[in-house]
């Protein structure tokens, strides 16, 4: 098998712009518009409660080390990613506080070394601390510095902006800087600062060296390759011979955007976001709300497993993706559609990567029985299952037949995934570019006797192994409080008398005292999770009248990913206005009186919910920005389905 170099040999056609090339069977398909075209099939793919065996938190994990793979450090001396890339923290450390100055506090006394990472403050709610949950990533403005002053908190101050890609994942780099700080403060007291910051940094390297083999190689790969790759000693491959770096930052990397959900539930106070806001939700995307507000600070035990609750599930491994990755692309189109999907697959192209045929023979020429019972076993196999999901892409069948025998790496690790586990965790040859790179990447164990006692001054008898043992660690040393915690106290009978959970209070119940007046049981809203793919839909169904669902039950699939029903609806029907007839949609009473209930509460917040894009529109960020068509879905969506909130 050759290796693919460009875009420009792919399947051998000359002009990544999208010029055509005649193949000698009557297909002329640019090699751009190709891979749109494969692309358009993967965003337009639904797949209902398709869930993975993964946690919902280890697809950020996975992002935050794949970023922290790829960041350059003067401190460990690399400057590129490869086979001596190291896993070190340097998307938390950066340069170290001598060159990141700006990333680590101000010391309390003139003179002394900067020793602690900057941690922001969340804003907090009206039943919060004045001073808020030191549980957010640290933002500033320039207003003074820039041409263009941002409104709001524009910037965030630590090594690589990329850490605030999303509201997840920049929670999930707050907690290293946090275990950075406990540590430190733990050890200040017994050694001078400069070594208390390096026996800090160390054992939360340690820690979280154990983080990624228990939550990241233990969930993400294969079940039969994660006892070999999370073990002490990883059982590499001929004694680490093999090595593809790029192949995973590529491959495996950007099948991680498949795991993606397109609705997530933060906390107990807002069960339901979707992914644009997850993704918007950053001091690039809403500089002017932040730092955000403690109700929008992560609930841990939502992401990972910890104590008795089950978290929520990364979707399953396949060829199709979350709605908003797929926006751009035009469906079963030749012409180039840019989306997240088409970047992933165009990312397969370039940089001299191994194709899948050349990665699977050094594989199981390092040990031959590899990949024995999967897809990667036998080449005849899975081209024939490349070129069956090839068939109804359009592309003609020179092309197929090219691709079938080259596929782009995401894709095959997409489909190899339904094939071998389906979509449970990765296929063979995925884990094994997962598990070789990481483990190839991990500090070594360190065990001396001066680092063991220090990690016991830090944490006692049991030192974090994995995410619920560092959330619960962080959770004791920082008592965050009722509203703010890193997971959920743990339940007891003696908190309600019967081992349940006591009920949260509705948003609009207040009590009032001797003059309450008896507020109206609230009624249960649809949840919007994303208006525009809302506004989408409901375009569909007034211009193509046979889309519209006939049950409630067809309406459920319909919303899935973008709308939770209430289970109180129990039918559903349609009626449009025309020309000269006019519809008048009135709210269900009930709603309605609830909603003036609340709404004139005296001891109510004073505040109505206005759905998030409106503040989107008239406050752009600096990205992702609502397109006038983004505003007109959301319009659609909003005055279709507004339920006198």
């Amino acid at each position: 098998m050759t290796e693919i170099t460009d875009i420009q040999n792919l399947f051998g056609l000359s002009d990544p712009s999208g010029a055509v090339a005649d193949r000698g069977d009557g297909s002329v398909v640019g090699a751009m518009a190709a891979l749109a075209r494969i692309a358009g099939k993967i965003g337009a793919t639904r797949r209902p409660g398709a869930w993975s065996d993964i946690p919902a938190g280890a697809t950020y994990l996975a992002q935050f080390v794949a970023l922290d793979l790829a960041q350059p450090s003067r401190e460990s001396g690399r400057d590129l990613v490869g086979a001596e890339g190291r896993l070190e923290l340097g998307l938390v450390y950066g340069d170290g506080p001598r060159h990141d100055a700006a990333c680590y506090q101000t010391p309390a006394e003139p003179g002394e070394p900067r020793t602690r990472l900057r941690v922001g403050r969340a804003r907090p709610k009206p039943s919060s601390p004045a001073w808020g949950a030191l549980r957010d990533l640290p933002r500033v403005a320039c207003p003074h510095l820039d041409a263009h002053p941002g409104d709001g908190r524009s910037d965030v101050l630590v090594p690589d902006a990329r850490s605030d890609s999303n509201l997840v994942l920049g929670q999930i780099h707050v907690l290293w800087s946090l275990l950075h700080n406990a540590a430190v403060s733990r050890l200040a007291e017994r050694m001078a600062p400069e070594a208390a910051f390096a026996t800090a940094q160390r054992i939360t390297r340690g820690v979280y060296r154990d983080v990624i083999r228990h939550d990241l190689l233990g969930t993400w790969l294969m079940p039969r390759f994660r006892a070999r790759y999370t073990a002490a000693m990883p059982e590499r491959l001929a004694g680490g011979s093999f090595r593809a770096p790029k192949e995973f930052m590529a491959g495996v990397g950007r099948v991680g955007h498949g795991l993606v959900r397109e609705i997530y539930a933060l906390n107990d106070g807002v069960e339901v976001v979707g992914l644009r806001t997850l993704l918007r939700h950053t001091s690039r995307g809403r500089p002017h709300e932040m730092p955000p507000t403690e109700a929008w600070l992560v609930d841990f035990a939502r992401f990972f497993a910890i104590g008795p609750s089950a978290p929520q599930r990364a979707r399953a491994i396949g060829p199709h993706v979350a709605r908003p990755f797929a926006a751009g692309v035009p469906t079963g189109a030749a012409e180039d559609g840019d989306s997240l999907v088409l970047r992933d697959l165009v990312a397969c192209t370039r940089g001299g990567l191994g194709s899948v045929g050349s990665l699977i023979s050094r594989a199981a020429l390092a040990e031959p029985r590899l990949f024995e019972g999967c897809l990667a076993q036998d080449e005849t196999v899975w081209r024939v299952a490349v070129a069956d999901w090839l068939s109804d892409t359009g592309l003609g069948a020179g092309e197929i037949e090219a691709l079938a025998g080259d596929p782009p790496l995401t894709l095959f690790l997409m489909l190899e995934a339904e094939a071998d586990t389906g979509g449970r965790s990765l296929g063979a040859l995925g884990s094994v570019l997962m598990g070789e790179t990481l483990a190839a990447a991990l500090p070594a164990a360190e065990d001396e006797p001066a680092l063991a006692k220090a990690r016991r001054a830090v944490f006692g008898a049991t030192v974090p192994a994995s995410m619920a043992d560092l959330v619960e660690f962080l959770q004791r040393h920082y008592r965050f409080p009722e509203g703010a915690r890193l997971h959920p106290a743990a339940a007891t009978p003696a908190a309600t008398g019967d081992g349940a959970s006591p009920a949260r209070p509705h948003p609009g119940e207040r009590r009032m005292f001797d003059i309450c007046n008896v507020h109206r049981k609230p009624v249960a809203r649809i949840e919007v999770a994303d208006y525009i793919e809302l506004g989408r839909l409901v375009a569909q169904w007034a211009t193509e009248p046979a889309t519209r669902p006939a049950s409630v039950a067809q309406l459920r699939l319909q919303l899935d990913g973008i709308a939770v029903l209430p289970d109180r609806i129990k039918t559903v029907a349609f009626e449009q206005s025309s020309l000269d007839h006019l519809v008048f949609a009135l709210p269900a009473q009930e709603i309605v009186e609830e909603s003036l209930d609340r709404m004139t509460d005296p001891l109510g917040d004073g505040t109505y919910p206005l759905p998030q894009f409106y503040a989107d529109h008239y406050r752009p960020g600096f990205g992702p920005v609502m397109t006038p068509l983004d505003t007109l879905f959301a319009r659609i969506a909003d005055y279709t389905i507004a339920q006198c909130r």
